[in-house]
């Protein structure tokens, strides 16, 4: 990952590196593969922003997800958890508590045949 972020950098400086990444961050977990340990590549500043996927229903497994990585990127890395909705007007706890959080925002899985914006 190391090697690959500086050819990019080295070719096209206003590019980001964004890495889109399963939430629930445990070090415990992902220690033993360097391919998936994301909060590693953070620390060593190879990454320009991390997005992590939060794709549950439950209200508070995702609170619990979002409040785990945001404990694992370091505040200078801009973070921005992506949750998933069926109707972007109920937006709900989810995203109410990534935005009183640090996140530069709030990224939506939108899914299901009955989408629709609601204003």
């Amino acid at each position: 990952m190391t090697y690959l972020y500086q050819r990019l950098r080295e070719a096209a400086r206003s590019v980001a590196v964004v890495a889109n990444v399963h939430g629930g961050y445990s070090p415990d977990i992902l220690s033993h593969d360097t391919q998936r340990d994301w909060a590693a590549w953070c620390r060593k500043g190879i990454l320009d922003i991390v997005s992590t996927q939060n794709y549950s229903d439950d209200d508070d497994a995702v609170i619990r997800q979002v409040s785990s990585d945001l404990s694992a990127v370091p505040e200078e890395v801009p973070f921005l958890p992506a949750v998933k909705v069926e109707d972007l007007g109920r937006g709900g706890r989810q995203s109410e508590f990534i935005r009183s959080t640090r996140a530069i925002g709030v990224a939506y899985f939108v899914y299901g045949s009955g989408f629709r914006i609601q204003g």
